[in-house]
């Protein structure tokens, strides 16, 4: 289930359950941003929230790949919306369940699905890539320049390329 931050306690949890396997998924963080400026358009913090939040997340990602590499799987969201079925197969050989086609239509979570679907989603394609890239057009070129400013050397690590000549 999808829950923010909650890498934060995966030392405790992989102390606690033996055989433990946690995916953490990442996102691009300028279209992380803009996806909780629509949810929550007076939010504190900002870009600068955003850029803290990312660059925390994506360090302990980093550390509990490092100390527990059979444990521990980093996803971009970016490579689950382009090549669903693969990564859906790297993820269930990672967690040692069998893939099976029927879970690209998320029967087993109705509501997701429920959500996706009034989202435009199809039931072919139900993580649609209007999920990329979202920022463009609108969170504030300021905004972005910062963003990038100061994640330019860990985006680029997780392979997003960088928006060129935000600010004239």
């Amino acid at each position: 289930a999808p829950t923010g931050l909650i890498e934060r306690y995966a030392e405790l949890l992989f102390a606690s359950y033996a055989g433990l396997r946690i995916v953490h998924m990442v996102r691009d963080p300028r279209d992380r941003y803009e996806a909780s400026l629509a949810r929550w358009p007076g939010g504190k913090g900002r870009a600068g929230g955003a850029v803290a939040r990312w660059r925390y997340s994506t360090a302990l990602a980093e550390r509990h790949a490092r100390r527990h590499p059979s444990g521990y799987l980093i996803v971009r969201f970016e490579d689950l919306v382009r090549d669903t079925e693969r990564t859906l197969h790297r993820v269930c050989d990672f967690v040692g369940a069998a893939y099976t086609p029927a879970m690209l239509q998320m029967g087993a979570a109705p509501k997701l699905r429920r959500t996706l679907e009034a989202g435009g989603g199809t039931a072919t394609q139900l993580l649609r890539r209007e999920f990329i890239g979202g920022h463009r057009g609108t969170v504030s070129a300021y905004e972005l320049a910062f963003m990038q400013l100061h994640l330019r050397r860990r985006m680029r690590a997780y392979g997003y390329t960088l928006d060129e000549d935000l600010l004239s």
